[in-house]
């Protein structure tokens, strides 16, 4: 698993872009990293882009954990709205599952369309590094 970061402090959003297979135990590291991060705040905006994400290691059971992980960690560092933009209807279904499973804690919206996450989140017109802003 490879993964890009664009954080953009002047709007109080965070870009990831998540490329390849990952495992639990990548993803758990990572996000680890992210919220000890220098330039991470709480509240911060998250748009994560899984259109490039393989989803063949990521059972209903991972999910679970993966979200079950996430609230744990985030609870001192609880990001603002999240918007995470997936592809196919595998990607959805692990994805909607995941937001079933932590919007209790944060803001999360799944969505198949880069622009409607953009919009979501009031990025319309926000460039990130990585081009995280194209279909």
């Amino acid at each position: 698993m490879e993964h890009r970061i664009d954080f953009l402090d002047e709007i109080n959003c965070v870009a990831i872009k998540i490329l390849g297979e990952p495992t639990f135990n990548e993803v758990q590291r990572d996000l680890r990293r992210l919220l000890n991060h220098p330039q991470y705040r709480p509240g911060i905006d998250m748009l994560v882009d899984c259109r490039e994400t393989e989803y063949k290691q990521l059972s209903a059971s991972t999910i679970r954990d993966l979200a079950r992980a996430f609230t744990k960690d985030a609870t001192a560092n609880r990001p603002g709205n999240l918007a995470l933009v997936v592809r196919g209807k595998l990607g959805f279904g692990l994805a909607r599952m995941w937001e079933f499973l932590v919007n209790v804690d944060v803001p999360v919206q799944v969505f198949k369309s880069m622009e409607e996450a953009r919009e979501w989140l009031g990025l319309r017109d926000v460039q990130f590094r990585f081009d995280g802003s194209g279909e």
